[in-house]
């Protein structure tokens, strides 16, 4: 139903999560790996809106999301401001 549809699933994991703030790491990692996939593929206009909304997701100390497992999706997708918030929280 999601899979060529990023925007779409993006859409449904953030309805998601503002009805359940503890919703499983699963869809907050599924979450941030779109959000990246969508910035990695955005025009440059766009590409500061998706900045924005993966350190917002990021930061918050409720989200409940894999740390080493988005440390590695920023990596692979070059997402540089992603890499230094984690490896700033890792103490690295």
């Amino acid at each position: 139903m999601f899979l060529s549809n990023s925007e779409r699933l993006i859409e449904f994991l953030e309805h998601m999560i503002s009805t359940d703030v503890k919703c499983s790491t699963l869809v907050y990692d599924a979450l941030i790996e779109h959000y990246i996939h969508v910035w990695a593929k955005a025009e440059e206009s766009e590409k500061q809106k998706y900045e924005e909304k993966i350190l917002s997701v990021l930061k918050d100390t409720d989200a409940n999301y894999d740390k080493d497992q988005m440390l590695i999706i920023c990596q692979m997708l070059g997402f540089k401001a992603g890499i230094l918030h984690l490896y700033e929280e890792k103490k690295l």
